[in-house]
């Protein structure tokens, strides 16, 4: 290939790159998504978020409303928990 076919080439391809983002996977966005974040960036499991995870096995099978009140009581606790983590 001389230099003039190079060039040419070169200039159709700059023609059509895309510079914006592209998803390739919709499962790793997905679990992405999931994963906690302290300022953006993934964190690893807090231990109160660990102790939410074991009592929600627990009250699975209790009644509703015990199980309901108790998973908003976890989720206060594990939010105070992130406010106190990001001061620090």
């Amino acid at each position: 290939m001389d230099r003039e076919a190079r060039v040419t080439r070169y200039r159709e391809k700059s023609k059509t790159r895309k510079f914006e983002k592209t998803m390739r996977y919709a499962s790793r966005k997905a679990y992405a998504k999931t994963k906690p974040r302290i300022k953006g960036r993934f964190a690893k499991k807090s231990n109160a978020e660990l102790e939410v995870e074991e009592l929600l096995l627990l009250i699975s099978g209790s009644n509703k409303m015990q199980s309901l009140i108790i998973y908003v009581m976890i989720i206060f606790v594990a939010r105070w928990e992130q406010k106190l983590l990001k001061k620090i």
